[in-house]
């Protein structure tokens, strides 16, 4: 991540660290009161999420960047539908 020395809210110094969960963390664009969903930006992980960033203890603004990648599925369920383009067997 690219050095932020400045809070771009209030000006005040940015503080390097780390923004540790073990937990899913999910991003809404309209506050809930009860927990519907939204998009999911880190996925629960055991050994917890480290995601670097800056704070301000200023104004509280902290500034960090995600990289979420979709969980490989335990298992490929086989298609139930034939395929059009591929030539069935003769019988």
């Amino acid at each position: 991540m690219s050095e932020v020395k400045k809070c771009p809210e209030c000006g005040g110094e940015m503080e390097k660290g780390f923004l540790i969960s073990p937990r899913t963390l999910w991003w809404n664009t309209q506050k809930q009161e009860v927990f519907l969903g939204g998009e999911q930006l880190l996925r629960s992980n055991w050994k917890g999420n480290n995601l670097e960033g800056y704070r301000c203890k200023k104004c509280q603004l902290i500034v960090f960047k995600y990289d979420y990648r979709p969980p490989e599925p335990l298992y490929k369920w086989p298609s139930l539908h034939r395929n059009k383009d591929k030539p069935q067997a003769q019988t």
